[in-house]
């Protein structure tokens, strides 16, 4: 099971006030910069869960990297199922992009970057 995590818009793009701090680190996050507490404790804070998949295949998607979950939600190649799902879950944004987070299979939380991915959570049961 993965799910995507949205971040928040900061508070120029949202009708929902956000303190300064936590403007400060919602715009951190869209240039892909790392805060230094992330964990699935405090990830609410910064990011809404907006979808939730399972790994393998789904319908026309193999759902098993993260390349090919950055593909598949990208507005242009999303199926209408999951745009409508995003919309429906309160996603302020359709296509998957910097500052988003996606926690696999494991546990892990993986940070969509400018141009990569960064692992910047592993629990502690998939820690060698």
């Amino acid at each position: 099971m993965i799910r995507i995590h949205y971040v928040k818009s900061p508070a120029c793009f949202s009708s929902t006030p956000v303190s300064p701090e936590m403007d400060e680190i919602l715009r951190d996050f869209r240039m892909g910069e790392i805060p230094n507490s992330i964990n699935p404790e405090t990830l609410g804070e910064s990011h809404d869960m907006v979808y939730t998949i399972q790994l393998g295949h789904y319908k026309d998607m193999e759902i098993n990297d993260l390349e090919v979950i950055f593909h598949n939600f990208q507005g242009e190649f999303m199926q209408d199922l999951i745009r409508a799902a995003l919309q429906a879950n309160g996603a302020s944004h359709t296509s998957l992009s910097v500052g988003d987070i996606v926690e696999d299979g494991e546990g892990k939380l993986w940070l969509c970057s400018p141009a990569t991915w960064t692992l910047v959570y592993t629990p502690a049961k998939a820690r060698p």
